[in-house]
């Protein structure tokens, strides 16, 4: 069994080799299996930055190290604060998402809906307001409208 830990923020030089071994230290024991890195840019400042994803052997830890930053990371929204220096700079660290399992596509014949009503009907729908179609749909019948209305 594996457990697969999420680093949501490293700076743009921290590499593969750097968190494997932080971990291996923290836990006490060698339980990284494998570690991913993600490169993502900034949307504030435009620079790089990482992401990590840890995964680690659960079935291999003879210390409870592992389990206690899991219990930490449960306990908190935010995650658990691993220190990655003497100077107190630290990694927020949070349990991966899972992937959700997606069911294979099958192919179908789409059923054609049948509208019942007679040409010239009116008949009502609701749209919502903040409707972007409805905004310039509503836009353009006002621009029809207007040059049509008589001076008073």
């Amino acid at each position: 069994m594996s457990v697969t830990l999420c680093i949501k923020y490293a700076l743009g030089h921290v590499t593969v080799e750097n968190v494997t071994w932080l971990f291996d230290e923290l836990f006490g024991e060698k339980l990284v299996m494998k570690v991913t890195e993600i490169v993502k840019k900034d949307r504030y400042n435009g620079k790089d930055f990482k992401m990590f994803f840890i995964e680690c052997d659960k079935a291999k830890q003879t210390k409870t190290n592992l389990d206690k930053l899991v219990r930490n990371i449960e306990k908190n929204e935010k995650g658990a604060r691993v220190t990655i220096d003497s100077y107190g700079h630290y990694w927020q660290v949070i349990l991966a998402r899972e992937k959700p399992t997606q069911v294979p596509f099958k192919p179908s014949i789409v059923e054609e809906s049948e509208v019942s009503h007679e040409p010239g009907e009116i008949f009502e729908i609701e749209v919502a307001e903040d409707d972007p179609l409805m905004k310039e749909a509503m836009e353009d019948a006002a621009m029809r409208a207007w040059p049509m209305q008589a001076p008073r």
